[in-house]
C-alpha cells in the first residue's frame, strides 16, 4: 500500500470496460460486420462473458471510474485489514510498522538523484602496465 503501485485487478477491470466501450462503438457504426453479428448473438443468448462487461458497463462510468473505485476499495480493505492485524499484536512485526509509519505512507529511502559508477569490466586488468611499455 505505501509503495504506490496500484493493483492489478484496477488495471485489468478498466482495460476490460475499455475494451467493451469500443466494441459497442463499433458494433454502432458496423452493424453488419461478423463482430458485431457475433455479439448481438451473445448478448441474445446471454453468455456469462458477455454479461459480465454489460454489468461493469451499467455499473461504472467510464474506465477511469472503474479504477479509482476499485483503487479505493482495495486502499480501505488494506488499512482495515493491517490496523486490525495491529490491534491483535501491537508488538509483533506489524504493529511495530504501525507505530513507526501510522498513515502507512511511501517513504523514499533511497535517493537516485546521484548516479552510481561502477568501475569498467571490460578493460584488461594489466592495461596500466602496458601503456608504460608504450
Amino acid at each position: 500500500m505505501e509503495a504506490g503501485r496500484t493493483p492489478l485487478k484496477s488495471i485489468i477491470l478498466s482495460r476490460q470496460l475499455k475494451f467493451w466501450h469500443g466494441l459497442r462503438d463499433d458494433m454502432d457504426k458496423h452493424p453488419n460486420s461478423p463482430i458485431s453479428c457475433l455479439l448481438r448473438t451473445a448478448l441474445q443468448i446471454n453468455l456469462s462473458f458477455v454479461t459480465h462487461y454489460r454489468n461493469m458497463s451499467t455499473d461504472y462510468a467510464s474506465p477511469s471510474h472503474v479504477f479509482d473505485v476499485t483503487n479505493n476499495i482495495f486502499k480501505t480493505k488494506t488499512h482495515e485489514t493491517l490496523t486490525s492485524h495491529c490491534t491483535l499484536d501491537p508488538f509483533g512485526k506489524l504493529g511495530t510498522y504501525a507505530r513507526i509509519n501510522p498513515d502507512y505512507i511511501n517513504i523514499h529511502m533511497y535517493s537516485y538523484k546521484h548516479p552510481i559508477f561502477e568501475p569498467d569490466r571490460t578493460k584488461p586488468k594489466g592495461l596500466k602496465a602496458l601503456e608504460a611499455f608504450c
